[in-house]
């Protein structure tokens, strides 16, 4: 390894070419890779020997993303290697660091983007087969009783005998058309384009059937989902448990956020046992993503239909392409499970019928693109 100045100079060099190689290279990436990469990128060395990197701020930019690649402009841009994560325009290289090149890209928010995390794209093994997901932003919390009301007018989580209840709690006795529902609302209510639409009545569920959400599973198989839009929406099975598992910052733990499910989940014995309903929202710790509750609590309708995993890699599944029984993903567990291993844990699969209701243990989160 090349020491003092001379390494540094070097490193000052590429980081200095790279930002040339952006602004010139034949090589496709995405369009948001290039939007959101910077390329007025400044070299200083530092007294310590080691090299600042500044650039101007980004507007509206909530932080930016310091990359690594041994080359100036790998072909894939997976191939970069995440460093870190900062809030200010500067970045210190130390002086023992490796050779190569070096990415800054700014990242963002969802429009009223509080309680979200970021789960930056990557590549898992689900157990059968390599899934690679995009950038996304998750709720970190489960869609509460208090955001249900607003926006609906209506609290379906009112059983006797069950607890539970209150703005803070999870919404609890949806179905997955409810969950479908809220998030095209949600939507339109914050003018963002809807993300399903329901047969030929289009996006707005103001025009949807009275009867679509507990009429036939027939009818609802007929919800579309348009990827592209930029609405709210439900996870997909494979976004949750990317995210659950902890993203690129994984720890592998059984658990979302741990491997002791009394430091993460509501269960059983550490909760219902007593208080016969879920917990309020964000109650015990996150885990690695800063995304709370994603085992144990309320079991979480994702969008999928039920099927077996494909055992050939894939990139953002949807899932099947038929809803031939009318069932739908749930993942994470919920606060009557008295063995939380492994219907907590985050790789535990579940599918219930879309139309199911009339009990206080599936909820919902929802996730929207970058």
């Amino acid at each position: 390894m090349r020491t003092g100045s001379k390494h540094l100079v070097d490193i000052q060099w590429r980081i200095s070419l790279l930002a040339l190689f952006l602004l010139s290279t034949t090589i496709a990436y995405s369009e948001e890779f290039n939007q959101r990469t910077i390329t007025d990128i400044s070299t200083s060395l530092q007294d310590n020997g080691s090299m600042l990197i500044s650039w101007s701020p980004v507007p509206n930019a909530a932080g930016y993303k310091i990359y690594h690649s041994d080359q100036p402009y790998p072909e894939n841009a997976s191939d970069w290697v995440l460093l870190n994560r900062v809030t200010t325009t500067g970045y210190t290289v130390p002086m023992t660091s490796d050779h190569g090149f070096y990415r800054v890209a700014s990242y963002s928010l969802p429009p009223n983007a509080t309680g979200f995390a970021l789960v930056e794209g990557g590549t898992f093994n689900n157990g059968v087969s390599d899934v690679t997901i995009t950038t996304f932003y998750m709720s970190n919390h489960e869609v509460t009783q208090g955001e249900y009301e607003a926006l609906t007018g209506t609290n379906p989580s009112t059983h006797f005998p069950f607890n539970g209840i209150g703005a803070d709690f999870p919404v609890w006795d949806v179905q997955w058309s409810d969950a479908i529902n809220y998030c095209n609302l949600r939507s339109i209510q914050e003018g963002l384009t809807p993300c399903y639409s329901l047969a030929s009545y289009g996006t707005n569920p103001a025009n949807w059937p009275k009867d679509w959400i507990r009429g036939t599973s027939q009818l609802r198989s007929n919800i579309v989902c348009d990827w592209t839009a930029g609405g709210y929406r439900l996870p997909t099975e494979m976004e949750w448990q990317f995210a659950a598992q902890g993203g690129n910052y994984t720890h592998n733990y059984v658990y979302s956020g741990s491997n002791n499910i009394d430091d993460v989940g509501w269960y059983y014995q550490n909760w219902s046992c007593v208080f016969m309903g879920p917990h309020t929202v964000n109650g015990l710790a996150p885990n690695e993503l800063g995304i709370y509750d994603m085992s144990g609590n309320i079991w979480e309708w994702v969008w999928d239909a039920c099927g077996d995993y494909p055992d050939y890699p894939q990139t953002d599944p949807h899932g099947p392409e038929q809803d031939w029984i009318g069932a739908r993903g749930c993942r994470g567990g919920a606060w009557n499970v008295s063995q939380p291993y492994p219907q907590c844990s985050v790789t535990f699969r579940y599918w219930a019928d879309s139309s199911e209701s009339e009990f206080p243990y599936n909820g919902f989160r929802v996730c929207i693109a970058p």
